[in-house]
């Protein structure tokens, strides 16, 4: 069964100043029912803060190159995301952020909603009046073979965003013409199945306190201590809808 299995690699392009939050995420892939072969990648860049944990399925990776200088070019974050999928060693690739959270079942439904596709948007079905905190949204999965195909794309067109949307064009503008199968799909999943939430942290990427990434004046090293912390009471349902209270 395993073997039948396709393998995964969940990729973090981490922000250096939300350490409790990517915690929490990595936390999320701990808990994961995903019973194939699976990874964590945390890409990390900053120059003076280096991050360590060890666990044969989790890879911190940190960067001798630096990608960011603010949280508002999201032209540099291109390139960061292309340096962290490019070190993703399976065949599906999902992306993640480090302020966002992953129910237990979040790689299982990828693979599922996949299928024999090369990408895929799973968008839930959730009620907008349940989310008094947070976000919970649509999410992508994509074979990593499509990204090592379409890189090009990425370089060659002014893509700047902070997800997979320029994956998402390069399937329709290239696979498609080469008919290889079934390319992209969209697959709208159940409450229930609704996997990938986001909390605001006050420090993402588009947010009001957006600014110079910080750049401490000593250089540190961080052992990661995957957790949870307690939930905001905005957002305790969730935590126990997805078993983590």
């Amino acid at each position: 069964m395993l073997e039948s299995l396709p393998s995964v690699s969940l990729r973090i392009a981490a922000m250096v100043d939300r350490v409790p939050l990517l915690e929490e995420a990595m936390y999320c892939f701990l808990k994961q029912d995903y019973a194939g072969k699976k990874e964590l990648v945390v890409f990390n860049d900053h120059p003076n803060i280096k991050f360590f944990y060890n666990h044969p399925e989790i890879r911190v990776i940190n960067s001798d190159k630096c990608y960011m200088s603010t949280y508002r070019n999201l032209h540099e974050l291109k390139w960061k995301i292309l340096a962290a999928t490019a070190l993703c060693e399976n065949d599906i690739v999902m992306p993640l952020g480090d302020d966002d959270m992953l129910a237990p079942w979040a790689m299982s439904t990828a693979v599922r909603c996949l299928s024999d596709s090369l990408y895929v948007d799973i968008i839930p079905c959730i009620k907008i009046e349940k989310l008094c905190y947070g976000v919970v949204h649509a999410v992508c999965a994509y074979r990593k073979t499509l990204w090592e195909r379409n890189k090009e794309y990425c370089s060659d067109n002014n893509w700047y965003g902070v997800d997979e949307t320029w994956l998402r064009c390069s399937v329709k503008g290239v696979d498609r013409k080469q008919g290889k199968g079934p390319p992209y799909k969209k697959v709208t999943i159940k409450d229930d199945e609704a996997y990938y939430w986001w909390r605001p942290s006050g420090k993402n990427y588009w947010g009001k306190t957006e600014g110079r990434v910080p750049q401490p004046k000593k250089y540190r090293e961080i052992e990661l201590q995957p957790s949870l912390r307690l939930p905001p009471k905005q957002g305790a349902w969730i935590y126990k809808k997805w078993g983590y209270l």
